[in-house]
């Protein structure tokens, strides 16, 4: 505004000059003597020239066409102008920034701004104009010879010496670049961002001492200001002097105790020195700092610790940092969900799913972690906790199919087998199009349905599952199994036993099925070898598999053999209920 309210001015100098002489006129900044009537059309088109632009300038649409399109108006009214005198330093000067709009026009406004500083050498709009033109083109040997000139005219502008410093750091002339620095330092006292500036410039050019000296000099300026040691320790670690590193952040301690970044400073720098001991204690109090945001804390320990969880040593200081964190931010849910995270990895189910629990009491929102917390209660078999759990994620997360799959396996091991079926059925409401999904539903309605002794459902929902999924060994060694445990249909029974071991072999429970159709099958011998299978599969710490042999062993006149198996059975899980009846009797249950 100020640079057109000079031009305004100049074409006002124009209009007294027309009315002092009737033969020539002289207008301001140029060379060439012209006409009263030439002057008087100048000013006309130098303003309509102005009008146009600031119309344009204004348009809303304001990437709508070229520069030369959009001005068009303007740009012919400027033109006009030059046409009159093209020494003159307005119309030179407007056209410039019109043209400097445009990238493909940076040469031609370089051209038109530089006739205007011509006219007027000490004008420093125009200079400044250059300046930005220059400096779009990556013209840093004149941007260089311009700021000077600015600076020049200027001395005491700052803008003008910090734009001759950067004009030297484009060309990596920084001993010219720190002087210019130094120059403004004498006028303006010592300053950190100038300071600062020249610590890296010296850095650049392989000077460390000075760059070293230039920090201490602002911390002898601003003793009170730690944020300068900081800075002093940062450079010696990322210059390799780890023993002053490490003296200035003790200094840092003493001087800066309630600064929560030096004791992640001194993590850092523990780490890169592979002091583990001394890293962990300097992680441990930023830990319990309050003050230090969370977020710093979770990322440390996901990055530096929890990929190492299987090392005891690292398991054990990986707890106590999430204690600290947790005790620190008690209504923070990521720091409980972090603890339930490493628990979770360190294989600590029930502080696992404490730490979860902790966690929904302030984000409810979290599905993830719900999901975390329906596993866990599955893992650890507390079948009443996984229905409790399940209905509340259900009611913030309704159209959620596994979330039912969940309840209905829970109310399945709490022998609600009907409510496990309206589970399972309401669960599937919500499967699109996932056909396999959809097969384990069914196969959990069958299993329900077998427990309720209604197999007439319970074989109809086994084989729409498997028309759905025909190879899913587990529908097709679950059905085997039943079909075994009724006596019914063992041909089929067979069939698919033997489909899942030639699938998948070496697979204990799927063995240990085969084997107990061929027991229902009454073929003792066949069965005997496959219970051998599951055995030395890892079957002897099942118990279900263990009380199958001394079934089969019994069955084949070994009762002594028997006995012994399921002596064995009976200290395992998995048993039948009638175990200790078999033991008591010293025969099986058919």
């Amino acid at each position: 505004m100020k640079t057109y309210i000079y031009i305004l001015l100049s074409i006002s100098l124009i209009a007294c000059k027309t009315t002092a002489s009737k033969s020539t006129t002289a207008l301001p900044k140029g060379t060439k003597k012209i006409t009263e009537k030439e002057a008087v059309v100048f000013a006309e088109k130098l303003i309509e020239g102005l009008k146009y632009k600031e119309i344009a300038d204004l348009d809303p649409a304001i990437n709508r066409g070229t520069t030369t399109t959009k001005y068009a108006s303007a740009i012919q009214q400027l033109e006009a102008c030059l046409k009159i005198d093209p020494s003159q330093a307005a119309p030179n000067y407007v056209l410039a920034n019109i043209y400097s709009k445009d990238p493909n026009l940076l040469t031609q406004a370089a051209e038109l701004a530089q006739r205007a500083s011509n006219a007027d050498p000490k004008n420093e709009y125009y200079l400044k104009t250059i300046a930005t033109i220059y400096e779009n083109q990556k013209e840093y040997t004149k941007l260089t010879d311009v700021y000077r000139k600015l600076h020049d005219l200027n001395p005491t502008n700052l803008e003008y010496a910090f734009g001759l410093a950067a004009t030297y750091m484009y060309q990596n002339n920084n001993d010219k670049a720190i002087g210019v620095f130094n120059e403004i330092e004498k006028r303006t006292g010592m300053l950190p961002e100038l300071t600062n500036q020249k610590k890296e410039l010296y850095l650049k050019m392989n000077k460390f001492e000075k760059a070293e000296e230039e920090v201490k000099k602002l911390i002898k300026e601003y003793p009170y200001e730690y944020e300068h040691l900081t800075i002093l320790a940062e450079l010696y670690e990322a210059n390799d002097k780890k023993d002053k590193a490490l003296e200035v952040y003790k200094e840092l301690a003493l001087k800066d105790p309630s600064n929560p970044s030096i004791g992640l400073s001194m993590y850092e720098h523990h780490k890169s020195d592979k002091n583990t001991n001394e890293a962990f204690q300097s992680l441990l109090k930023t830990c319990q700092d309050a003050k230090i945001n969370i977020d710093e804390k979770v990322k440390i320990i996901i990055k530096d610790y929890y990929p190492k969880l299987d090392n005891p040593s690292t398991q054990a200081q990986t707890i106590e940092l999430t204690q600290a964190i947790a005790k620190a931010h008690p209504t923070e849910a990521k720091a409980w969900s972090l603890q339930g995270d490493v628990y979770s990895k360190a294989e600590k189910l029930p502080e696992a799913r404490t730490a979860y629990i902790k966690t929904l009491e302030y984000d409810k929102s979290k599905l993830l972690i719900w999901r975390q917390l329906l596993v866990i209660d599955s893992e650890l078999q507390d079948y009443a906790a996984l229905l409790k759990h399940s209905d509340e994620t259900i009611e913030i997360a309704p159209t959620q199919p596994d979330i039912y799959y969940f309840k209905g396996a829970a109310l399945v091991q709490l022998k609600k087998y009907n409510e496990a079926i309206e589970a399972f059925q309401e669960g599937m409401l919500y499967i699109v199009t996932d056909a396999k999904l959809s097969a384990e539903f069914q196969a959990r309605i069958a299993e329900a349905y077998h427990y309720l002794k209604n197999y007439a459902k319970s074989d109809n929902a086994f084989n729409t599952a498997l028309q759905l999924d025909a190879t899913n060994n587990s529908i097709l060694n679950n059905y085997a199994y039943y079909l075994a445990e009724r006596k019914t249909n063992l041909e089929k029974a067979n069939e698919m036993a033997q489909k899942i071991n030639n699938q998948t072999p070496n697979i204990a429970t799927y063995q240990d099925t085969y084997a107990w159709v061929l027991y229902a099958q009454k073929k003792y011998e066949e069965a005997n070898t496959w219970i051998d299978k599951a055995i030395s599969n890892g079957g002897e710490k099942d118990g279900a598999i263990l009380e199958h042999k001394a079934d089969i062993l019994y069955k084949m006149n070994k009762q002594d053999a028997a006995m012994e198996y399921w002596q064995k059975a009976k200290s395992l899980p998995g048993v039948s209920e009638s175990i200790n009846k078999k033991i008591q009797d010293k025969k099986t249950i058919d």
